[in-house]
């Protein structure tokens, strides 16, 4: 029997926001409630649009997963696809287990991630994305910054959010003339850089 259209959307999304959390960010929405926030003279209406705009730009990690974890398996089922593809994608095993799948083998987190980034480093710590993020020449997506340094979408999202809370990185907005499918990653750059162009 075929998957549906909502597995479908809720594994597709899942494996978005593992490799770039800022593919599902909705823009318009991001751009509306700016415009809100700035449009607003009841103090109580500006709190609840910035509350609102925090959320879309935060995005909804638990909700993807647990929709991940929802349909997960009758997806699989349907596709033929191995639980062990998913974690090539950086779906965890507690994910997978939660969606009822089940890893054959020896294989482990570690494991997975080892067999992932090529390398056998422990846990990346956002100190260590930072600097994977300082050594950036140009622009730079999330999903780069996850190929540097190896790090998970979660660790990514925040070294980067504090780097530009701190302005040591502009966020520049969508990649331009984007034609691939979802959508267009967020482009970074450093400020000191992007200052001396």
């Amino acid at each position: 029997m075929p998957s549906t259209p909502e597995a479908d959307d809720a594994v597709r999304n899942y494996l978005m926001y593992l490799e770039d959390p800022s593919k599902l960010i909705d823009h318009a929405e991001i751009a509306r409630l700016e415009a809100a926030v700035e449009e607003a003279t009841d103090p109580l209406v500006k709190l609840q649009a910035i509350n609102r705009l925090h959320q879309v730009r935060a995005g909804d990690p638990d909700g993807y997963r647990q929709a991940f974890c929802a349909q997960a398996k009758a997806w699989a089922v349907a596709n033929d696809i191995r639980p062990e593809a998913f974690l090539e994608l950086g779906v965890d095993v507690a994910t997978l287990r939660s969606a009822g799948l089940v890893i054959r083998g020896p294989q482990s987190r570690p494991a997975a991630r080892r067999a992932r980034s090529g390398t056998s480093r422990g846990q990346v710590r956002v100190e260590d994305v930072k600097a994977a993020a300082r050594q950036q020449n140009g622009n730079f997506t999330l999903a780069e910054l996850v190929a540097a340094s190896g790090a998970s979408p979660m660790t990514i999202r925040k070294a980067v959010d504090e780097l530009v809370a701190a302005g040591e990185v502009d966020r520049l907005g969508p990649t331009p003339n984007w034609s691939n499918p979802g959508r267009a990653p967020i482009l970074f750059r450093q400020a000191s850089k992007r200052a001396r162009r």
